[in-house]
């Protein structure tokens, strides 16, 4: 069976495209729900209470380049009944934990300071530097990341002296507040940066915590919501331990190595405990297409060889004969032990697609995208960048020119892009060749380019840095890029 038949028969087997906002997602990426497919949705979650839900359905709409006045109804119930802390404007994410009930990972609430400006409505409750000031000094109160909170009583939840997605929810939730105005807040999400350099970094890869040293899962989640902090200051030093941290995780023994856990898909918790995770394989995939051209190229390569089978097993079968697909109802599971669901067989069908894609002088360009979802973020793969329509043999990819290799049917289908965009391919009636492209739009979000060329400055500050690697870099390296990057 061909890819793109695996996929039509295992959308085929869900029959509610409204249950969430990622099903929802999906069902417009997949050509199976229209774009209002999102009011449906954000109406169930606001007639339930569910204001994460609600906020999580308004940003993947806005993502996907879609409005409407019932989304704007529904956020303007979303900020007027999301509970605020006390001692400042701050929002409760998770009001059923009584204990901490803000949890750093879903920082999409944040965006209620933005939605309250632009709907003209709740600002006073909405006070974005109420709501940093307060975070602010609850954070520098804190000794170790901490991944729930209550800046009222001064509670926290933390494990293993902080996991590193902690690290990177705080990184995320100072750059949102910059992003939204606050100035000042980009110097914290520098110094998370700094901090999960000195703490986390252990020789060729980064700590799951500074009390656990195995690989763990979430790679996609953490390096992404850091890439956006070297989005916003160029001029950060040690860019390239992500990159080479990715490359020892999972290309440097292709198959073998460590975060595959001898499964030929993502593991958690290597390696002492392996277990086999649909979500971080799709997050891996869509890693390794963004961070592709900064690879180097022998790892290049191997990424080419496990998508292309060449180095076996391909990678698209090696997810369809693991523990994680159910052959009996065309469906998959998220674990092993797990049954298999509908969104789990959204997040198979999309890994199965990112696997069909191969690099070559092209390849995909996939958006950073950071938003604080719930549990798992997997917002790159949305409507605006991403489809497939079994009907009308097309896809759409964003993507950088060049050749790329496409294998939805028996055969390899090559792809010649001449310009940077995103791209709507259609394909010949048995999936082997494309019979027209089309460019759909501009790149128009965030996208790992090309290195720029460094000013003198710039490339002073990430000598100092580097020189001075060997010492505290919480406490010393960033003074020093601060005090360089000043000078200009």
């Amino acid at each position: 069976m061909t890819i793109a038949e695996q996929i039509k028969r295992s959308l085929d087997t869900i029959t509610d495209w409204t249950s969430s906002w990622e099903i929802a997602n999906f069902g417009v990426c997949f050509n199976k729900a229209p774009l209002t497919v999102f009011n449906d949705v954000i109406t169930k979650y606001a007639d339930t209470g569910d204001w994460l839900g609600v906020a999580c359905t308004a940003r993947m709409a806005e993502l996907s380049k879609f409005k409407s006045a019932i989304i704007d109804e529904k956020l303007q119930a979303f900020l007027t009944n999301v509970g605020m802390f006390t001692s400042a404007k701050f929002p409760k994410n998770v009001p059923t934990d009584t204990e901490t009930p803000f949890h750093v990972k879903y920082f999409v609430v944040l965006n209620g300071y933005r939605w309250a400006k632009e709907l003209d409505y709740e600002k006073e409750k909405w006070d974005i530097n109420s709501g940093y000031q307060g975070f602010k000094s609850f954070r520098r109160a804190q000794t170790t990341p901490f991944y729930a909170c209550n800046i009222d009583t001064s509670a926290v939840k933390t494990l293993y002296g902080g996991t590193w997605d902690s690290v990177a929810s705080l990184a995320s939730i100072w750059l949102n507040f910059y992003r939204q105005g606050v100035t000042e807040a980009l110097d914290l999400a520098e110094d998370e940066w700094f901090y999960f350099l000195d703490k986390y970094w252990k020789y060729d890869h980064f700590k799951y915590a500074p009390e656990n040293e195995d690989y763990q899962m979430r790679a996609e989640s953490v390096f992404k919501q850091f890439m956006k902090v070297f989005l916003s200051d160029l001029t950060l030093p040690f860019f390239t331990r992500i990159t080479a941290d990715v490359e020892r995780r999972f290309l440097v023994e292709g198959w073998g190595s460590p975060q595959w856990g001898g499964k030929n898909v993502v593991v958690t918790h290597y390696p002492n405990l392996i277990e086999e995770r649909l979500d971080a394989t799709l997050g891996t995939y869509g890693l390794l297409h963004m961070l592709y051209r900064l690879f180097e190229e022998r790892h290049k390569n191997t990424l080419k060889q496990m998508l292309s089978g060449e180095k076996p097993p391909k990678a698209s079968e090696a997810l369809l004969n693991s523990s994680l697909f159910d052959t009996a109802s065309n469906r998959f599971r998220n674990t092993p032990t797990g049954s298999p669901s509908d969104i789990d067989t959204c997040w198979g069908c999309a890994t199965l697609f990112l696997t069909a894609i191969q690099p070559d002088t092209g390849c995909l360009a996939v958006p950073i995208t950071a938003e604080g979802f719930e549990e798992w973020d997997h917002a790159f793969f949305n409507s605006n960048h991403f489809g497939f329509n079994y009907d009308a043999r097309q896809i759409k990819i964003p993507a950088y020119a060049g050749k790329l290799k496409l294998n939805f049917g028996t055969q390899v289908a090559e792809a010649k892009i001449p310009y940077d965009g995103i791209w709507l391919l259609t394909f010949s009636s048995d999936w082997n060749s494309i019979v027209e492209q089309m460019k759909v739009s501009d790149l128009d979000a965030e996208y790992l380019f090309p290195p720029k060329k460094l000013s003198t400055v710039e490339a002073l500050t990430i000598t100092l840095t580097t020189m001075l690697a060997a010492f505290p870099i919480w406490f010393l390296g960033k003074e020093v890029v601060r005090k360089v990057k000043g000078a200009t």
